[in-house]
């Protein structure tokens, strides 16, 4: 009931702020999808670049109430309500110890993150529910060995790769786990229903586009933001792309596969060739893979919330009540591994590795992020639980085990790093960047500003915010301003030259 709380006051800021109001790269691309699914377009007629099972899951709501993301943020604080549930459930069958189980659910209700992503029209909340779900129908199939349950748990892991295609990573990991553990009938009974899910959004892509696509057309590109001379470890908007927004980004990385190859490329084939030069990085730079794959591996476990939409740091300026949250991901790590490492001789840990193992695999393959890394959250909080129990014990029986502390204290410091590039991404200049944008693509000039403006008071040395404001004030013959924003940018020009070649200078 706490978390319920909690979520709802929460909401009740984010209702009014840019986060729901404003919607911005992935957040508007699912809110356009889904509505244009709602007026009747249900199969489309283009690969998906981005996940299907949110934007539709949206259209449904959209077409029997309302095309409302902030009923969608009420649905996904009800859906996380089943995910505090299961979350009790595995605790308890893990540790069978209710007070455990009890400091789990409390730490998931309090935790700011998830807190966030439940009023944010993303994919991570509806990805944590199903991760559970499947994790807790695991543990039944372990418990009773009724297929029932290994077949719910194919279902919710095929759901969960068609709101997000790394989840096929947790069902290879599950599928390789049944044949080695009980048998080939078993390993049938969880594929046939998590490709059943699956099945007809790769035999739709096939009948409509003619092409062998699975699910989404973007692994390849993706895989090259991971695996590539520019590459963090984190997203980067490759210098090629015109924005961040997914309506842009396909045809941009189709234009720059046919201008490096010199011919034409389906999308399906433009995929394919990203892949392949992401492979071509790793083989000829070796070394700089391997620096580059441990910053992955850092940045999955760091404090730092890494964005690929709104970031949690700007939603936290925007919600009084997330200030009052001071405790991160790192924290959630530190603890979450101690608790964890004192289970780490139970027979159905195997659980838990292949769950944060299929997580960790994705976010080393690819990049890694705040919303990418979130189903880690699940495991962290069952080891969380734990360990806070586990020093509840110490303290009233007086017997402290030092070794388990000191693993607390070691990742503790490590998750803390701040590194120069985790400490700029806390910065919220690009996210009011991007709602300015949005709302300049719109014509809402004033709202435009407005956001340009607070982005600049955050860096004001930021150019693409001094182009974009600049952009606006050309827009609405305000050329002397323009010409002093175009100049804070770095672009000798004025007022006169604006005035008499406007056309030149807009988008």
């Amino acid at each position: 009931m706490a978390g319920l709380i909690l979520r709802l006051l929460h909401l009740k800021f984010a209702a009014v702020s840019p986060l729901l109001q404003t919607l911005i790269i992935d957040s508007q691309f699912y809110h356009r999808q889904a509505l244009a699914i709602a007026q009747g377009n249900v199969i489309g007629d283009a690969l998906y670049f981005m996940s299907p099972l949110y934007p539709y899951l949206l259209a449904l709501i959209y077409a029997l109430i309302s095309p409302s993301p902030i009923l969608i943020a009420f649905l996904q604080i009800a859906l996380s309500g089943f995910t505090l549930y299961f979350l009790w459930q595995i605790t308890l069958d893990y540790t069978g110890s209710p007070r455990a189980a009890g400091l789990a659910v409390w730490s998931g209700a309090l935790f700011p993150v998830w807190i966030y992503f439940d009023s944010a029209l993303l994919t991570a909340s509806l990805i944590l529910f199903l991760y559970t779900a499947a994790l807790r129908f695991l543990l039944k199939f372990i418990n009773r060995e009724k297929s029932l349950f290994l077949a719910l748990a194919g279902v919710c892991i095929g759901l969960s790769a068609l709101a997000r295609p790394s989840g096929l990573i947790f069902a290879a990991a599950v599928g390789v786990w049944t044949l080695f553990k009980y048998d080939i009938r078993k390993t049938a009974i969880f594929t046939i229903f998590t490709l059943a899910v699956i099945l007809p959004f790769t035999v739709r892509n096939l009948a409509v586009t003619g092409e062998k696509v699975l699910i989404t057309v973007s692994g390849g590109m993706n895989f090259y933001v991971g695996n590539s001379p520019d590459a963090t470890g984190l997203y980067y908007e490759v210098d090629f792309l015109r924005s961040a927004e997914p309506q842009y980004e396909l045809q941009d990385y189709i234009l720059q596969a046919e201008k490096l190859s010199g011919r034409k490329f389906s999308p399906a084939e433009t995929s394919s060739f990203w892949m392949r030069q992401g492979f071509a990085f790793i083989l000829d730079h070796p070394w700089q893979t391997v620096k580059l794959y441990w910053r992955k591996f850092f940045y999955t476990f760091n404090n730092v919330e890494a964005p690929n939409n709104v970031s949690f740091y700007a939603v936290k300026k925007m919600s009084p009540l997330l200030k009052f949250l001071p405790w991160g991901f790192g924290f959630l790590c530190a603890g979450g591994v101690a608790g964890l490492l004192v289970m780490r001789k139970n027979p159905r840990f195997i659980l838990i590795l292949l769950l944060s193992g299929s997580v960790l695999m994705a976010n080393l393959l690819f990049f890694t992020s705040s919303e990418f890394r979130f189903p880690l959250v699940t495991v962290l909080l069952i080891g969380w639980g734990i360990f806070l129990n586990r020093l509840w014990k110490w303290w009233k029986h007086r017997k402290m085990e030092w070794g388990i502390l000191a693993v607390f204290l070691a990742l503790l410091f490590f998750t803390g790093y701040q590194t120069d590039l985790s400490k700029s991404l806390k910065s919220p200049k690009t996210d009011y960047f991007n709602f300015g944008s949005v709302s300049l693509a719109e014509k809402n000039y004033p709202a435009a500003e407005k956001y340009f403006k607070t982005s600049l008071l955050y860096d004001p040395l930021y150019p693409p915010t001094h182009m974009a404001l600049g952009t606006l004030y050309l827009d609405t013959g305000q050329y002397e301003k323009a010409a002093r924003e175009f100049q804070a940018a770095g672009y000798s020009v004025t007022p006169e030259e604006l005035k008499r070649d406007k056309v030149n200078y807009l988008p």
